[in-house]
C-alpha cells in the first residue's frame, strides 16, 4: 500500500513508512524475512531517497537478530559445496514445481489451513489464476509485471530451499507472503473475463461467481477440512476443562499423563487455559503429573483424570482406591477422551 502511495506521490514518507511495515513483518512471521528485499528491489528509490530506508533496514537487524529468528532462517540455508551444488539445484527445482502447482494438483501435507494435499486454491479459483497468468503477460499488463512475479519469486524462496525436508514442500505457512500476488492475478482474470459479458448482465455474473467461490470455501471449511483436523476437530482440552469447572472448588485434580490424542492432544495448558474457574487449579498448568498411588497423599476429594488408553494405569488407580467411581468419557463421536478416577 505504502509503496503504490510512494509511486503516485514521490513522497520519502511513504518509502519509510511502507520499509518499517515491511521488516515489521518478521515480528509476525519469521517465514517473511524477503519480504524487505522485495520492497528494496521494488521502490526502485534514487540514492537521495535510500536514506529513508535505513529505519527499516535498521529494525530489521534488530528483529532479525532477536527471537530465534536468526537460527530459524540459518536453519533453512544448506551449506554448498562443490560437489553438492548439483543436488541442489536439482532439488530446488523440484520443490519450485511442487510449490508452484500446489494451487493445482497437490498442497501441503498438513492440516494447518487447508484439507491435507489438496490444492490451495479451489476449482474456480485455479481456473482464474490461469486465465490472469495469461493475461499478466500481454500489452495491457506490462508495466504491472515486475510488481507481481518478482515479489513470488523471492517471498517463494524460504519454501524451496533444499535444506528442507521434502515432506514439508509444498508448504502453505512459508509461501504466506505470495498470497496477496496471486489473488491478484485471479483477480486480473475475472476482471479480464468479465469484458465478453454484457454490460447489464456483469453485476449478476460477479455476484454468482463469487456466491459460488464462497459456497466452495466455506463447505470444504466446515466439511472435508473439519474431519481432517486432529481427532476430527474435538477439543479434548476443552472438554476436560469442562468437567473440571463442573467438580466442587474443594476438589483436588491430578493428571496421570497428557497428550494422548492425535497431534499431542490434550496439552495441560490447553486444559487449564479453558477453564472458567482456574483458583486453585495451578497444580494442572505446571505439567506435575502423578505416576502412583503414594503420589496422592491429600484425604480431600479429588479426582484423577488419566489416558483412556493406558488400561494399567486405570487399574492400578482403581486398586488403590476401591471406594473411588470410574467414568470413562466420551465426545459426540463417541471417541475416549479420557478416563476419571473420583473419590
Amino acid at each position: 500500500y505504502f509503496l503504490l502511495l510512494y509511486k503516485q506521490n514521490k513522497k520519502n514518507v511513504f518509502l519509510f513508512l511502507g520499509s518499517m511495515c515491511a521488516s515489521a513483518g518478521l515480528v509476525s512471521y519469521p517465514g517473511l524475512f524477503t519480504l524487505p528485499f522485495v520492497y528494496l528491489v521494488l521502490s526502485q528509490s534514487k540514492w537521495k531517497s535510500l536514506v529513508f530506508l535505513v529505519p527499516g533496514i535498521i529494525l530489521f537487524y534488530i528483529t532479525f537478530s532477536q527471537g530465534g529468528i536468526n537460527g530459524y532462517v540459518v536453519s533453512k540455508i544448506p551449506s554448498v559445496t562443490v560437489s553438492t551444488i548439483s543436488s541442489y539445484v536439482k532439488t530446488s527445482t523440484e520443490y519450485f514445481v511442487r510449490t508452484f502447482v500446489m494451487f493445482f494438483i497437490k498442497g501441503d501435507h498438513t492440516f494447518r489451513v487447508n484439507i491435507p494435499d489438496k490444492p490451495q486454491l479451489d476449482a474456480v479459483s485455479q481456473l482464474f489464476l490461469l486465465i490472469g497468468s495469461l493475461f499478466l503477460f500481454g500489452k495491457k499488463y506490462r508495466k504491472v509485471v515486475p510488481y507481481i512475479i518478482v515479489p513470488i519469486l523471492i517471498l517463494i524462496l524460504p519454501s524451496v530451499s533444499p535444506a528442507l525436508p521434502s515432506i514439508e514442500v509444498p508448504n502453505s505457512g512459508r509461501t504466506l507472503g505470495i498470497i496477496p500476488f496471486v489473488y491478484a492475478l485471479v483477480a486480473i482474470g475475472i476482471y479480464e473475463s468479465t469484458i465478453f459479458i454484457k454490460e447489464k448482465i456483469r453485476p449478476v455474473f460477479l455476484i454468482l461467481l463469487m456466491s459460488v467461490i464462497a459456497f466452495m470455501n466455506i463447505f470444504a471449511y466446515f466439511g472435508p477440512y473439519k474431519e481432517q483436523l486432529p481427532n476430527r476437530n474435538s477439543p479434548y482440552g476443552r472438554i476436560i476443562a469442562k468437567y473440571i469447572d463442573s467438580l466442587s472448588p474443594d476438589t483436588i485434580v491430578y493428571l496421570s499423563d497428557c497428550c494422548w490424542g492425535e497431534r499431542g492432544q490434550p496439552e495441560p495448558k490447553a486444559i487449564f487455559y479453558s477453564m472458567k474457574h482456574q483458583s486453585g487449579r495451578w497444580s494442572i498448568v505446571s505439567d506435575t503429573f502423578i505416576h502412583n498411588c503414594h503420589d496422592i497423599r491429600e484425604n480431600r476429594n479429588f479426582v484423577i483424570i488419566v489416558n483412556p488408553y493406558s488400561v494399567d494405569r486405570q487399574a492400578n488407580f482403581s486398586s488403590c482406591f476401591p471406594n473411588a467411581r470410574g467414568v470413562m468419557h466420551t465426545d459426540r463421536y463417541n471417541q475416549q477422551v479420557f478416563f476419571s478416577l473420583t473419590q
